[in-house]
Order: structure tokens, then C-alpha cells, then sequence
């Protein structure tokens, strides 16, 4: 890791006025790539309310958690794969269907919903389009601001993945 990178000091100014406001607003404790975006406050704070969003209130959480896992899969985060992997069995996919995922393989075991959810996503971190028929077919399952949800999990989640390669978290 790049520690020099990640903010080790105690706190001050703009920084702890983040670090307290995340505590306090979205109760939720800072972790390594919380510490590095505070090098930069107000950045810092709009990227951990989208991603608070994106993490906790988008979609479902099984839908969340499987987006997670294929952009950790795409992006070959092992650090994100590992950290939501407990997560993702939590929210209901089965290690069958991670194992698929990470292969780059349809899992068997999901729904119709759910399938053209991953394969959405799974599109996008491949060309950043969906053609008129595969958005159809995905606003049919999920509604247009389910796709606003989706593109906006998975583009947070690439944005994620890059930081954790280039600090080497």
C-alpha cells in the first residue's frame, strides 16, 4: 500500500469536519479509502454520500452486491472482491453464482430480474453502451431510475476499484 498516501495524522480543519459529519450524518466509521479521499475534504465529502447512497439505498441489496462483485471482477480488484464477498453471500447470492462471476460465467441460480441486471452491467464495463434492446429489456425489469441506479452503482464502484489500484490499497 501506499501508505504515504493514506491520512494517518490526527484530524483537523476540513478533514475531521468530514470525518465527523461521515460519523455523525451516515454513522459509519472511516476505513482506508474514506482516509485517503480526505486529502481532499470536499471532494472527499461528496464521495462518501454517493457512495453511502450507492452502497446502502440503490437498488436492492442483492442487486448492489452482485454489481459490486462484477465491476470487482472486471476491474480486477481483489482487494473489493474480498471485502464484499461476505457481503454479497450476506445480500443472497450464493457462491455458486460468485464463482460464475468471477469466471466471467452466467450464474445459474439468479432471477430473471437479476440476470438482465449483471448482464447490464456487465455491457457497460465493457463498452459504456446498451443497445436500444438491452436498455429496453432492462427498463422493462427495473424501471428508468432503476437504470439511473444501476449505471450510477456501477461507475462509483469503477471509480472505487481505480483508487484502490493506484494507492495499491
Amino acid at each position: 500500500m501506499r501508505e504515504e498516501h493514506v491520512l494517518t495524522e490526527e484530524l483537523t480543519g476540513e478533514k475531521r469536519e468530514v470525518a465527523d459529519w461521515f460519523a455523525a450524518e451516515l454513522r459509519r466509521e472511516l476505513h482506508t479509502t474514506h482516509r485517503l479521499w480526505l486529502q481532499k475534504p470536499p471532494l472527499a465529502r461528496l464521495i462518501l454520500e454517493l457512495g453511502h447512497y450507492v452502497r446502502f439505498v440503490a437498488l436492492n441489496y442483492r442487486q448492489r452486491e452482485m454489481i459490486i462483485m462484477a465491476v470487482a471482477r472486471h476491474q480486477q480488484s481483489e482487494t473489493a472482491w474480498n471485502i464484499h464477498y461476505p457481503t454479497a453471500i450476506e445480500a443472497g447470492l450464493s457462491e455458486a453464482a460468485l464463482e460464475s462471476i468471477r469466471e466471467g460465467k452466467v450464474p445459474a441460480d439468479l432471477d430473471e430480474v437479476d440476470l438482465v441486471v449483471l448482464a447490464s452491467c456487465q455491457r457497460l464495463l465493457e463498452n459504456n453502451r446498451l443497445s436500444d434492446d438491452e436498455y429496453r429489456t432492462l427498463k422493462d425489469a427495473i424501471g428508468a431510475e432503476g437504470i439511473v441506479e444501476l449505471v450510477a452503482v456501477t461507475g462509483f464502484y469503477v471509480m472505487l476499484s481505480m483508487h484502490i489500484g493506484a494507492f495499491d490499497i
